[in-house]
């Protein structure tokens, strides 16, 4: 297939959508690697948990990764002291 880096990232960014509607503020998931490099940006900038060589005999390595969904929402005090 020689989109393939685009279908991955289209139903990434499907299952990120459907989490935000489901009212999730992280998803975290065991994906392989390469999505790292290759991912939208929301997976390239989750912070990694765990890095697994070799997954299951694969040769493949995986990571357990945790992404934020929604930006961190600003302090009360701040967003009142913006508005004066």
């Amino acid at each position: 297939m020689q989109n393939s880096v685009e279908l991955e990232n289209c139903l990434l960014d499907a299952l990120r959508e459907r989490a935000i509607a489901a009212g999730f503020e992280f998803l975290s998931t065991l994906i392989e690697d390469r999505l790292r490099e290759t991912g939208p940006a929301w997976l390239r900038s989750a912070t990694v948990l765990e890095r697994l060589d070799n997954y299951l005999r694969s040769g493949i390595s995986f990571v357990y990764l945790q992404a934020a969904l929604k930006p961190a929402a600003e302090p009360v005090a701040a967003l009142d002291a913006a508005k004066m």
